[in-house]
């Protein structure tokens, strides 16, 4: 019976490492309405490419109960597995197009820069 619930306490304790924490935020503008979730995960896999200079860096986590890929379009960070990743889940709803698209971006505010003594 102990190992039991010794698997079940290791299963508890792995999800909640796993879980995302999300900040939805909406703003009115001209009418709209628009909506932005801030969202912070553990990355679990790490995918980074470089050809002729040229680099690609995205991550995967977990975004309600799902595995997403995290893109950084300019490929700045340097993150590695285990690592918490702030991301931002964009949606893209034009009803006329019928499009409905969702996205998922790094989004880290810059860090300050040090300032260097005369």
């Amino acid at each position: 019976m102990k190992p039991i619930v010794a698997v079940l306490v290791l299963f508890a304790v792995a999800g909640f490492a796993t879980a995302e924490t999300c900040t939805v935020t909406t703003q009115t503008m001209e009418g709209r309405e628009y909506t932005h979730e801030v969202c912070e995960a553990v990355v679990e896999e790490l995918f980074k490419q470089d050809v002729e200079g040229f680099r690609y860096t995205a991550y995967a986590v977990q975004w309600r109960g799902a595995h997403v890929i995290v893109e950084d379009p300019l490929s700045k960070t340097s993150h590695i597995v285990g690592d918490q990743l702030s991301f931002l889940v964009v949606r893209v709803d034009i009803p006329e197009k019928s499009i409905r698209a969702l996205s998922f971006m790094v989004f880290e505010p810059p860090k300050p820069q040090e300032e260097e003594c005369p």
